[in-house]
């Protein structure tokens, strides 16, 4: 009994020192390395920090966090320990892991002793946890986890007194868990737009691609996965997105490993890398903390900044060695937001403390008070190439230095370049890496180094080897070189992307990249049968052709190099220096044996031909023996007047028929189109075809003989389809062969008021030294315009641009309708005129035709008839006369084969009958038979004669009109007074009724209704092609109507209508006898969504066939008895009864699928609407929004529904600016989308 007293004595005793003693040491428990293994299953580490600056003995713990239940998104948690995760002994390890309330979880603490030692500075994980829902997934990517380090239960730690064999409690404690907003380490291959990255600028240039990723000795993402490359050219620039930071005076770290890997020892330097606030992932143009970087005398310097301007750092970097970049950005509401930058060689540091002073503070008024995405930016050619690995990004420092588990290796530098010899020779030249590694395991054992194909490599510098062994001890491996080298007897070619792997130690294999080639000596013959002639046009193209060298060395390439001067002018290239193509100077590859030159005309030139092996700086010129040579004169430039009706094949490129790109070649060409343009009075109208400008893409010119004093003209007609409020230039001259000294610009913009179309001139200058004319004018009508360029004497930039629209054309030169002379240096010659294309964003699309260029003012034409083709059907056909008759205008004099017994009729309030006709009204006129009117069989050889287009005087409501010898578009009329046309126009196509009209066609009858009396003016131009779902919308439905003569008429059904129904109004129902299908509102378009709409026909012969296409409805007669049927799409009915000539229609329709759409607008403030829609009823639907985090913020629908489209509109001022997300969920379907709150 009495050593049972003293035992309870000694563990009281215990107990109360152990609560008791504190100990002073400064630790710091972290949670870490927080990995998703599934949408309902993750796993954390613990790690205890030695922050203090003696080691420390643990002894035993037990750990508390607080989480938010809601992360478990309705189900049950499970939280258990991982056995096989842990740097300490088992007795270190917490015996089990609780769950206390719906919000903590906990472990028991492990039983006191020396349970080992963390050394100053060092982190050694305690256990790994897995924490589970038994739902199917967690609410959300963002485990909201935290110590709780109060209030009892709350996290202890405790150290092991060696001398009073007790445990002391560490009151130094210190807490963070390291969550990561975005960790990218580039886990795949290929373009990083195929994996979760977006572009917002250059799409599809240059894209941003992987290659072999970066080691960096202790840093989480080092060894893991792949690296991006980030060119040194124009190209894509890329981005991802993560949680949004905007808290005022938050920060946000980003850090990466970085290697230079630029060939060139000089790049001015731009930046690569940024974080910033995107709108959208392909909107993304407000950039912060932008990481530069340049090459300085083939060293490297970083720099900073959140504008486009660095500010360098001092400190002077390697290139091919791996440094790990970490940047701190912190917002400022107020505007000054500053951004640092610390540059490692070696090392991670712990905390901002540890890291020092940065390398480069910057602070400035520009920044953004959200930072929600990262981009990689490939700038221009003054930034270097660079390869980035291991972006990660988070909130502390703590969550982008993230301890990494297990063991370590790493070589620095990752990439080893510039291995070489010439063929048959070798070995290269030797280079080294460094190769160190850390807590390797086990503890003793060796390092297996592998060297690829065609390297070998050496501990000494002397002995080469394929593979060979580094042993290490005590968990390190010290920096240790290794050389390497590339091998002998190589064939020539390039020996890139090769990989040496340094394996074992249980760590992630370390690779180094070599890139290395084998280069062949100078070619040993010249080609032979160097010779040339003139090409298409004969003023600017040389084609040179010849024989290539053979036998010995055969050359990879040739350099051709040009003179205007003489042989004696043209100098020898150097090896080693590559001559770039330019005017005078062209590479050609091996087997190609041509050559093409663009040059000016009426000149001689002289060419010289270099064979040469390899490439860039191993370039190897032949420049002995006797260099073959060749010249030959170009013609002499076209003297003026020139005329361009671009009278060529259909489809034909202008390049192809004596036009030269100078701008874009090959992009977009420019192609001649089967129309032409006509204006009355022009010596170039309605002759040839036509040319049609698209928007972006290649830009051509014609050359004449050069132009230096007096005035110079160009006349063309152009009819423009489209045009931006911004204006574009598309016409202008230019001295020969320019690219860039472009004059007397012809520009057109769209007036962002009216809608309307101006033309506008300028001399050299663009915006805002355009002046424009009053926007009066019509798309899609044919103008005759004409630019002068006046050359003046007394100054340099004196010189004046005049420009005409629709002028007389008298023969005398008329008062012009604009002048301008900006400030921009005068031309010294003109000898080209060019089209041109410009940018999709600014652009006018347009077909110009009937060019004439000319140093006088257009001559008077001579043209008074014109030829004429009609068909007419059998019956009632509507026809105009878009002339006169030579003979006279009786009816029967223009269609002799008219019915005698039908007369001929006009419409004015009303059907007229008439004996003769007139141009610009419209008849109806029944004709026996089919037949083709031509000029040369039923009408006069000589032609009909041109009247003027004089307007046509019109009524209110519908008119019956005819066009004029040239075709019209319809969209090209227009009214006195402006704007009175209602809806479209129409034909009438016998056998189907009438027919929305695209343009007027000489000869045919066509309505228009207008909204009050006035003038319509008909305007020429190309044909037009409308598009009828451009008004109705794609998913319009369709009631076909087909008797038993094969007559057919489509009547439509829309719901999303993109003008007033009214606009589809049917002109006056014809005579009784001839087939006619509407709605008896008079409409051929109906919406059935709110009544019951009815069909009349007219003139059908029965059986008839009603067919449904794109939706369900449900069709009976007026009485109900004869018909009465629900019709799905494809279906159709059959009606025989002959007392049907009217049909009730109603909708039936339901969707066919379930959908979510896109909310709108988007981004919004504050209100947005969602629709969606169910193809059943359905018992449960609910329609959800979530913020960023997960947390529910509003429910709109939940309940039963029956099948239909629904619409929701959210208001949201009652929440912060932010993503957000909205779910819809049913049994069947479910389907989430994100939207953007910004207030």
């Amino acid at each position: 009994m009495h050593k049972t007293k003293n035992k309870i004595f000694l563990v009281l005793f215990f107990l109360i020192i152990s609560v008791s003693a504190s100990f002073a040491q400064q630790l710091k428990l972290i949670v870490s390395n927080i990995k998703f293994e599934s949408s309902n299953s993750l796993t954390f580490d613990v790690y205890l920090q030695n922050i203090g600056s003696s080691p420390f003995t643990f002894s035993n713990a037990a750990f508390v966090w607080n989480y938010d239940p809601a992360f478990l998104n309705g189900g049950t948690a499970s939280f258990s320990l991982e056995s096989g995760y842990s740097d300490f002994p088992s007795s270190a390890l917490p015996p089990s892991a609780l769950l206390t309330t719906s919000n903590i979880i906990r472990t028991s603490s492990n039983l006191p002793g020396s349970n080992g030692v963390i050394a100053a500075g060092e982190s050694k994980r305690i256990s790994r946890f897995r924490f589970q829902t038994s739902a199917a997934n967690f609410n959300g990517t963002y485990f909201n986890l935290s110590w709780k380090n109060s209030v009892t239960p709350y996290t202890r730690v405790f150290g092991w007194n060696s001398v009073s064999g007790l445990p002391e409690e560490v009151t130094n404690l210190s807490f963070n868990v390291q969550q990561p907003l975005l960790v990218e380490n580039f886990e795949y291959s290929g373009l990083l737009t195929n994996n979760g990255w977006t572009s917002h600028s250059g799409a599809g240039t240059n894209p941003i691609s992987t290659t072999t990723g970066l080691t960096y000795l202790g840093y989480p993402g080092s060894g893991v996965g792949n690296a991006a490359l980030i060119g040194n050219t124009a190209g894509e620039d890329v981005n991802r997105n993560f949680d949004s930071v905007f808290t005022d005076g938050a920060s946000v770290y980003y850090s990466f490993l970085i290697n230079v890997n630029e060939l060139s020892s000089s790049k001015s330097g731009d930046y690569f890398i940024h974080i910033g606030d995107r709108v959208s992932p392909t909107s993304f143009s407000s950039f912060s903390a932008r990481v530069f970087a340049r090459v300085v005398s083939d060293q490297v310097n970083f720099g900073l900044s959140n504008t486009s301007t660095a500010t360098y750092g001092t400190t002077n970097f390697s290139k091919n060695q791996t440094y790990l970049i970490v940047v701190k950005y912190t917002i400022n509401a107020a505007g000054n937001d500053t951004t640092k930058f610390w540059v490692f060689s070696s090392g991670v540091p712990q905390s901002e403390n540890q890291a020092g002073t940065p390398e480069v503070i910057n602070s400035t008024t520009a920044g953004q008070n959200n930072i929600d995405a990262i981009g990689l930016r490939q700038g221009d050619n003054t930034q270097p190439s660079v390869i980035v690995d291991g972006i990660r990004i988070g909130r502390t420092w703590e969550d982008i230095v993230t301890i990494p588990s297990g063991p370590q290796l790493a070589a620095t530098p990752t990439t080893l370049s510039g291995f070489t010899y010439f063929v048959g020779g070798g070995p290269s030249a030797s280079q080294s890496y460094s190769l160190s590694g850390s807590d390797l395991t086990p503890a003793s054992g060796n390092i297996t180094v592998t060297a690829p194909t065609n390297y070998e490599i050496s501990l000494n510098n002397s002995t080469f080897t394929n593979s060979l062994l580094i042993p290490y001890s005590g968990g390190t491996l010290s920096a240790t070189p290794v050389y390497v080298r590339l091998k002998a007897g190589l064939a020539v070619g390039l020996y890139n992307g090769e990989v040496v792997t340094n394996s074992g130690g249980g760590a992630t294999n370390a690779i180094v990249t070599c890139n290395g080639f084998v280069v062949r000596p100078e070619p040993t013959n010249h080609v032979t049968s160097f010779s040339g002639n003139l090409g298409n046009p004969s003023y600017y193209y040389i084609n040179l052709n010849w024989t290539d060298a053979t036998g010995g060395v055969v050359p990879d390439g040739y350099l051709i190099r040009a003179s205007s001067i003489s042989f004696d002018s043209i100098p020898n290239p150097v090896d080693g220096v590559p001559i770039s193509n330019s005017t005078f100077n062209q590479n050609v590859s091996q087997g190609i044996q041509t050559a093409t030159f663009g040059l000016n005309g009426g000149t001689t030139y002289y060419f010289k031909i270099f064979p040469y092996t390899n490439s860039g700086t191993l370039i190897n010129y032949k420049t002995d023996g006797t260099i073959p040579s060749f010249s030959i004169a170009t013609s002499n430039l076209p003297p003026l007047p020139i005329d361009e009706n671009f009278n060529y094949a259909v489809g034909s490129l202008l390049t192809q028929n004596g036009w030269v790109a100078h701008s874009g070649s090959g992009t977009n060409s420019i192609t001649v189109v089967d129309t032409n343009l006509s204006y009355t009075g022009y010596q170039n109208s309605n002759i040839g075809k036509a040319a049609y400008l698209t928007n972006t893409g290649e830009d051509v010119n014609r050359a004449f003989e050069p132009i230096t004093s007096g005035s110079l003209y160009a006349s063309f007609l152009v009819s423009i389809d489209s045009a931006q409020n911004a204006g574009e230039y598309f016409f202008h001259f230019g001295p020969e062969n320019t690219t860039s000294a472009f004059l007397g610009k012809v520009w057109a913009k769209r007036d962002s008021i009216s809608g309307n179309l101006a033309f506008g001139i300028s001399k050299r200058n663009n915006n805002p030294d355009v002046i424009y004319s009053p926007p009066i004018y019509s798309f899609r009508t044919t103008y005759l315009l004409v630019v002068k360029y006046e050359f003046n004497d007394g100054g340099t930039n004196n010189d004046s641009i005049k420009l005409w629209i629709n002028p007389v054309l008298d023969g005398n030169e008329p008062a012009y309708d604009l002048i301008v002379g900006d400030s921009g240096n005068d031309a010294v010659s003109l000898a080209m005129f060019a089209l041109r294309q410009a940018t999709i964003s600014t652009s006018p699309k347009l077909f110009i035709d009937g060019i004439r260029v000319a140093t006088s003012w257009i001559p008077v034409s001579s043209q008074t008839t014109f030829q004429l083709s009609v068909n007419v059907a059998n019956g009632w056909n509507m026809v105009s006369v878009p002339g006169l008759h030579p003979v006279d205008q009786n009816v029967t004099t223009w269609w002799s084969g008219k019915d005698p017994a039908a007369n001929v009729f006009r419409f004015q309030s009303g059907y007229q009958a008439v004996t003769s006709v007139q141009p610009g009204s419209g008849y109806w006129m029944k004709h026996l038979g089919a037949n083709t009117y031509n000029t040369g069989d039923e009408w006069p050889a000589g032609g009909i004669n041109i009247v003027p287009h004089d307007p046509i005087n019109a009524a209110s409501g519908w008119n019956l009109i005819g066009g004029y010898e040239f075709l019209a578009p319809t969209a090209a009329l227009t009214t006195n007074p402006s704007g009175l046309i209602s809806g479209f126009v129409y034909g009438y196509t016998p056998g189907s009724g009438y027919q929305v009209a695209s343009d007027l066609v000489p000869g045919y009858g066509y309505w228009v209704k207008l909204t009050a009396a006035g003038q319509i003016n008909i305007n020429p131009g190309p044909k037009a092609n409308l598009k009828l779902a451009d008004l109705i919308g794609e998913n319009a439905g369709k009631i076909i109507i087909t008797d038993n003569a094969g007559k057919s008429y489509t009547l439509y059904v829309t719901n999303d209508s993109k003008t007033s129904l009214d606009y589809f109004e049917l002109p006056p129902v014809p005579f009784s006898d001839m087939f006619d299908v509407r709605y008896t509102s008079g409409r051929f378009v109906e919406e059935l969504s709110s009544a019951i709409k009815t069909i009349q026909m007219q003139g059908v012969e029965y059986p008839v066939k009603v067919r449904v296409e794109g939706m369900m409805i449900r069709i009976s007669d007026e009485s109900g008895k004869v018909v009465n049927e629900r019709i799905k799409s494809g279906e159709e009915v059959t009606i025989s009864n002959p007392s049907v000539s009217k049909l009730n229609v109603m909708s039936d329709i339901i969707p066919d699928k379930y959908s979510l759409e896109q909310n709108y607008p988007n981004p919004f403030n504050p209100t947005t609407t969602i629709e969606f829609t169910l193809p059943e009823d359905v018992e449960n639907v609910r329609l959800t929004i979530y913020n960023a985090l997960g947390e529910k913020v509003a429910e709109l629908v939940n309940g039963k529904m029956e099948a239909g489209r629904y619409r929701y509109q959210w208001n949201a001022g009652n929440v912060a600016t932010g993503l957000y997300i909205y779910e819809l969920k049913t049994n069947k379907f479910s389907s989430a989308k994100k939207m953007i709150l910004m207030k």
